[in-house]
């Protein structure tokens, strides 16, 4: 949905130059975090000699199943990301990607749930979550091999995620402080690989958002955003009405939205 280049475009490229620097045509046993349907999957079987694609979702993993259904160098399988971290699956791994995904687990330290009310509660306090979320990160940053890693996360700063923040935060407080705490989470841990003999960098890259009608828009904005949540003190016809209305600056006359959109893009070559 990015104009010119969609995010999978900007990962393929991305892979195709870590492969490039390190002198490789592929990358020999590739590891992704909350696959999903699949999309980046695909992309990590087109650089890699084999790949294993973990998702937390029963329903997800048979998706995936049933999608690379005869491709021997795709395994799928049913694990938190809490489970692969100390699993052999992260051992014998070259490349680690997660595409979106790395908020989900940090995300659960935070232990948040939704009242009667509609209202989004968070149980642990930023402290101790943060905490806990540090220690993940460092499981996964394992110095077993040499290994590569690359995460996409949204920017909280863009068009696009203003306005999910706005009603995030009429529903509860958010994980962490901030809709951006996945990303400032990992910039945090990032900057003690630095002064070592990792090679860490990190970007924002700026796109378009493109939405093809107003029902596409309501969909990313209220079904994916904001995972199918309504504040307590809101309507869908509301929600809607308001998205129509804050998103007219961007609707072109031929009827699509062309939305300004940022990603945070960290690679991460982590030295044995």
């Amino acid at each position: 949905m990015w104009a010119n280049k969609s995010t999978e475009g900007i990962v393929e490229g991305v892979l195709n130059d870590l492969l490039r620097r390190g002198g490789k045509q592929r990358f020999d046993h590739s590891l992704e975090l909350g696959c999903g349907t699949g999309h980046f999957t695909e992309l990590l079987m087109g650089v890699s000699s084999n790949v294993d694609a973990t998702d937390p979702s029963g329903p997800m993993v048979e998706f995936c199943r049933e999608k690379f259904r005869g491709h021997a160098s795709c395994k799928i399988h049913r694990a938190s990301a809490e489970e692969v971290v100390t699993s052999k699956l992260l051992q014998h791994s070259d490349l680690v990607g997660t595409f979106w995904s790395l908020s989900y687990p940090l995300q659960s330290f935070f232990d948040i749930v939704m009242t009667p009310q509609g209202r989004i509660v968070q149980m642990e306090n930023n402290e101790r979550a943060t905490a806990k979320a540090i220690e993940f990160l460092s499981r996964l940053f394992t110095r077993n091999r040499e290994r590569t890693y690359l995460f996409l996360c949204f920017s909280s700063e863009s068009e696009e995620q203003r306005w999910v923040t706005r009603h995030w935060e009429r529903i509860g407080p958010l994980p962490g402080g901030s809709r951006d705490f996945t990303w400032r989470l990992l910039e945090t841990f990032c900057s003690s690989l630095r002064n070592e003999r990792s090679t860490v960098e990190s970007e924002t890259i700026a796109g378009t958002l493109t939405c093809r009608d107003e029902n596409n828009l309501c969909d990313v904005f209220l079904r994916h955003h904001l995972r199918g949540l309504i504040p307590a003190d809101a309507t869908r016809d509301e929600l809607r009405s308001a998205l129509f209305r804050d998103m007219a600056n961007f609707k072109g006359i031929d009827g699509t939205y062309q939305i300004p959109a940022e990603v945070h893009l960290v690679k991460v070559i982590l030295n044995a």
